[in-house]
């Protein structure tokens, strides 16, 4: 029995010596971590690397870290970030008041399709509804696309607002184009609401706009990019044409109207270093009311228009005059033997534009540089 109690000595003694050396497998796994963790090069999937790292064991030498090289990693623990709190409303500046705005409102009613509305789409803006004041039932008389136009709620129509319709589509804001002193009162009190009036400067406008909806910076680069390209036609103009006059005619049913340098339009021609003829340049007054955008022209008073180097004819009525009824007045103007003197008729400056000269707005403006740059330019 001498054998078997000496080979169980053997056997202990050695049991012994491996444990004082640490040689075990789950430290071998450890110290070889940071090797293992090393990324893949480009040329290979990570997750193929990382089943080739975790079904083939490592050796020896692969798991000995290289020299100079800490393998110890004292990661200091994460700091607790505290979860951040919703934004409150924001306060929104205006010549009528201080008006206050959701910080991220879902359910945007915008009333106005000419000047707010396109706006809202360019600054990437989801809009929910409008109400049709012209009570048309497309984006006729609009600078609106079909499929922008599909896309937004009707929520009232005709020009009187109906606030309960309104109401009912639950806006948590509404931007709204004064009609009258006492719509702010009557939709205030179910929702957030910002009025706007058109000013002397289109620019004012959409900031007021951009404010509302929490894009000032996007509207800022949009501006700066119209800038950039009027100032480019600006020059273009100066150095080819010179500095011409240029009159933009509204033509109605009614009347026939010469835009002054006041108008949106004017502000314009400005922009791309263009004027409207003398008799059409005023001073601004107190207000946009009170400033002489339009110059009524009777038929016997076409040939007042003889120093315009171009003329730009809008064929727009009102919401009440058909588009028939606005066409036959055009044709009846450029009929009449006063026109046929007109300087500009007979060198075949003259060209017909849309109704974006009338409207405002950022859109409108860069339309209005195509219709330059293809009368000018070709």
């Amino acid at each position: 029995m001498a054998a078997p109690s000496r080979l169980l000595s053997v056997l202990l003694v050695l049991g012994l010596t491996a444990a004082a050396c640490g040689g075990s497998d789950d430290s071998e796994q450890s110290t070889a971590s940071p090797s293992a963790s090393a990324s893949p090069s480009s040329s290979e999937p990570a997750d193929e690397a990382s089943d080739e790292s975790a079904s083939e064991p490592e050796t020896e030498d692969e798991a000995e870290p290289e020299d100079g090289v800490d393998t110890e990693t004292d990661e200091e623990p994460e700091a607790e970030t505290e979860p951040e709190e919703p934004a409150g409303p924001r306060v929104v500046e205006t010549p009528l008041g201080a008006f206050e705005v959701p910080a991220d409102p879902q359910r945007i009613v915008i009333t106005d399709a000419g000047v707010a509305l396109p706006l809202a789409f360019d600054l990437g803006v989801d809009v929910y509804g409008t109400w049709d004041a012209g009570g048309l039932g497309s984006p006729d008389r609009t600078l609106l696309t079909q499929e922008e136009w599909d896309s937004l709620e009707l929520v009232g129509s005709g020009i009187n607002p109906n606030v309960e319709l309104l109401a009912a589509s639950e806006p948590d804001l509404v931007i709204h184009q004064l009609i009258s002193e006492d719509d702010v009162d009557l939709i205030q009190p179910f929702t957030a609401v910002v009025p706007f009036e058109n000013s002397l400067s289109w620019r004012d406008d959409a900031r007021l706009i951009a404010d509302a909806l929490d894009r000032v910076d996007e509207l800022e680069t949009l501006i700066a990019d119209y800038d950039e390209r009027a100032a480019a036609l600006a020059q273009r103009i100066d150095d080819e044409i010179g500095d011409p006059s240029v009159a933009l005619l509204r033509v109605r049913p009614d009347s026939i109207r010469v835009h002054t340098n006041l108008h949106f339009s004017g502000e314009l021609l400005t922009d791309m270093g263009l004027r409207v003829p003398d008799d059409y340049v005023n001073e601004p007054a107190g207000s946009r009311n009170e400033s002489t955008l339009l110059v009524q022209l009777s038929a016997e008073q076409i040939g007042e228009l003889a120093d315009a180097d171009y003329i730009l004819l809008m064929p727009v009525g009102t919401f009440v005059q058909s588009q028939d009824d606005v066409n036959a007045s055009l044709d009846a103007l450029q009929s009449g033997a006063l026109w046929q003197t007109l300087p500009a008729v007979q060198d075949g400056r003259v060209t017909v534009v849309g109704a974006h000269w009338f409207f405002g707005g950022l859109r409108a403006a860069n339309l209005a540089l195509d219709d330059v740059e293809s009368l000018l330019f070709g």
